[in-house]
C-alpha cells in the first residue's frame, strides 16, 4: 500500500493532491518509487506541470507522508536523479544490492567518504551530521572510515542498510546537498531541501507501520485538500515499473 502523495502548491496558496494511477485505480497515496518514476522524466516543476496538463500557477511540488502523527515532506526528484528510475525493487521496497545502478552510486558514495581530495575533505563529517542517513548506516560508516574497517563484511552492511529505496534516494540528495555547499562556500546557509526527515528512519511503506489513528489523521489531511486531482497513468510501455 502506497504511503506517499505528490502535492502541488500554487502561488494562490492552494495545496492540491495529485491523483496517480497505479494498476487500474487512481490513487493519491502511492509508492515513492511510482512518484519518482514520473518526476524524473522532467527537469523542473514547470515541466512536470506541463506533463500533467496543469494550467494553474504552480509554485512547487512536494512529496508528503505521515509519520508520528505529523505530515512531513520530501523533495521531488527531477531528471538530474534519473538513476532512480533505473533501479528495480525486490519484494517490498528494497533494491537488489547487485543492481548495477545501485552499486555504481554506492561506489561513488563510499569513494567520497574515503577521499582525501580537497573538495571532499569535509564530506565524511557532513554525512555523519546529516539526518539523511540513519544511525545504523552511520555506525558502519564510522567503523569503516574512523576505525579503518575495510572488510567486505563492513562494506556489505553499508550496502544492505542503504538498499531500502528511500535510504538510497537520500544518498543521492545528500551528495547533491554537499556539492551545493562546496560550490557556494560563501553562503552561510544552504536551503535544506529535505523537510522534516523522520528521525526514527522507519520506512513508511512498511506494512503495518501506521496505527489506525495515524491513518485517520492522514485521511483527514487528504480529505481537506481540494478535490481536483490530475491523473497520470503509469504504463510499462514507457519503461516505468
Amino acid at each position: 500500500m502506497g504511503r506517499y502523495t505528490l502535492v502541488m502548491d500554487t502561488f494562490e496558496k492552494q495545496k492540491i493532491a495529485i491523483g496517480l494511477k497505479e494498476g487500474s485505480k487512481k490513487k493519491t497515496k502511492v509508492s515513492l518509487k511510482s512518484i519518482d518514476d514520473l518526476t524524473t522524466q522532467v527537469p523542473s516543476a514547470s515541466e512536470l506541470a506541463k506533463r500533467l496538463n496543469i494550467r494553474k500557477n504552480v509554485s512547487e511540488f512536494r512529496v508528503t507522508y505521515i509519520s508520528n502523527k505529523m505530515c512531513l515532506s520530501l523533495p521531488v526528484a527531477y531528471s538530474d536523479k534519473k538513476v532512480l528510475s533505473r533501479v528495480k525493487l525486490q519484494k517490498g521496497s528494497n533494491i537488489n544490492v547487485n543492481n548495477s545502478v545501485f552499486r555504481s552510486v554506492m561506489y561513488e558514495f563510499l569513494s567520497r567518504l574515503d577521499s582525501r581530495e580537497e573538495k571532499y575533505k569535509d564530506f565524511y563529517r557532513f554525512a555523519m551530521e546529516s539526518n539523511l542517513l540513519n544511525l545504523k548506516q552511520k555506525e558502519y560508516i564510522s567503523r569503516r572510515i574512523a576505525s579503518g574497517d575495510y572488510t567486505s563484511f563492513c562494506e556489505q552492511e553499508i550496502h544492505k542498510l542503504s538498499s531500502p529505496y528511500r535510504q538510497f534516494r537520500n544518498i543521492l540528495f545528500l551528495m547533491e546537498e554537499y556539492d551545493m555547499i562546496y560550490q557556494n562556500p560563501e553562503k552561510e546557509e544552504v536551503k535544506e531541501e529535505i523537510d522534516d526527515i523522520d528521525k526514527d528512519y522507519d520506512d513508511p511503506d512498511k506494512e503495518g507501520f501506521f496505527s489506525e489513528e495515524e491513518k485517520k489523521a492522514y485521511q483527514e489531511y487528504m480529505d481537506n485538500l481540494p478535490d481536483e486531482n490530475y491523473e497520470y497513468v503509469f504504463r510499462k510501455s514507457r519503461g516505468l515499473s
